[in-house]
């Protein structure tokens, strides 16, 4: 068991390969007190609803929709294999860790989706008044979602979800502010929460009672979070332009990374934990090497667009990249060569994207409110 809640408990709803029969409203029961450095965690959560889906979802493209800007090196290719219209701008794409489902943020809901299938198979709607949804991440061990957003007055809220028994299990208040980015921690015992832009912080909890841990102070907002896979650190950045590494045990900035002209907007860390890379608001990639404090990396300047969202494909030098008039591109770090871009892959900015953890399929999630299957070869 990933952890155990003794005084948490929610009604139950069917999965969607029940009845589908309609939504089900979750409204919870009074959750334990946290220690929060601002206020208390509400006494009861939020209602939301969620919707069991028994149809629609990812809609099968063909590959010949869209194409590189230019040919692909040889053995590289290509393939739009589904899209779906969530109609809402999206904000985070997250695959479940055995690949099988995709969670998506947006404006208002959050969607979990059968990646086989394409079916969507949960909803969590906005009701009037009641939890916004913007980010949705997966615990290391698949059991448990995460979301976060703000609520009936607009504090910012996180709340765990275990879809497996059904059950809303924590609710509690994120930094107080705006929450930008949320990761749990390799082991799944530390959620990290990063806000601003007017406390500027990222704060640790503990992921199975809403405790608050620690409190890592910025000197500006924070745009993203991201753990180190094998090591006890975490990076974060944001409105400082510049990628900060923090001790998990004592709370300590271990290494701050310049070279940045603009606000960083996401990170992700190499497979093997040695490198980060950063995308930025100037345009360009950056790879760092904290462990051996080697210098960065230029991966290239593209020029005339911002750089919102970046993924490391798992074992491999591959980084993806997302920009923010809808270009996609590829670049094999090892290298340093760009080997693709598509321009207009989406219609807006590609707010987020993330490889499956057990294939070479990367999903993009943009502000034109559609989500991409995206499978590399």
């Amino acid at each position: 068991m990933f952890f155990s809640l003794p005084v948490l408990a929610c009604n139950l709803f069917q999965p969607a390969s029940s009845d589908g029969s309609g939504a089900v409203v979750i409204t919870g029961a009074p959750v334990s007190p946290t220690t929060q450095a601002h206020a208390e965690a509400p006494t009861q959560p939020p209602a939301v609803t969620i919707t069991p889906r028994a149809g629609g979802g990812l809609t099968p493209t063909a590959a010949s929709t869209q194409t590189p800007d230019s040919p692909l090196p040889t053995g590289v290719t290509i393939e739009l294999t589904s899209r779906f219209e969530a109609g809402t701008t999206l904000h985070s794409v997250d695959f479940s860790p055995d690949g099988s489902q995709l969670a998506v943020g947006s404006d208002g809901a959050a969607y979990l989706w059968d990646v086989g299938s394409g079916q969507v198979l949960y909803t969590l709607d906005r009701q009037p008044g009641e939890v916004v949804t913007t980010y949705a991440t997966f615990s290391p061990d698949g059991r448990l979602l995460a979301t976060c957003g703000g609520g009936t007055r607009d504090e910012p809220i996180i709340q765990l979800w275990d879809f497996d028994i059904g059950e809303l299990l924590l609710t509690f208040e994120g930094p107080y502010d705006y929450i930008n980015a949320i990761a749990f921690s390799p082991d799944g015992r530390i959620l990290a929460a990063g806000g601003g832009p007017q406390d500027n912080v990222v704060n640790l909890y503990e992921a199975d009672t809403g405790k608050l841990l620690k409190t890592l102070w910025h000197n500006r907002f924070v745009l993203s979070v991201s753990f180190n896979p094998i090591g006890n650190t975490l990076a974060s950045a944001g409105g400082d332009a510049a990628a900060h590494i923090w001790d998990l045990d004592s709370g300590e900035e271990l290494l701050t990374l310049t070279g940045s002209k603009d606000n960083i907007t996401d990170l992700a860390w190499s497979p093997d934990g040695d490198k980060l890379v950063a995308a930025s608001l100037d345009g360009v990639l950056r790879v760092w090497e904290p462990v051996s404090s080697r210098g960065m990396q230029v991966l290239g300047d593209i020029g005339g667009e911002s750089l919102l969202s970046v993924a490391w494909m798992p074992d491999s030098g591959i980084i993806a990249a997302g920009g923010d008039l809808g270009t996609l591109y590829l670049w094999d770090q090892d290298s340093n060569q760009l080997l693709m871009q598509i321009t207009q892959a989406h219609q807006d900015a590609i707010n987020s994207l993330k490889f499956s953890p057990t294939d070479r399929l990367l999903a993009t999630g943009g502000a034109d409110g559609l989500v991409k299957l995206w499978r590399f070869q």
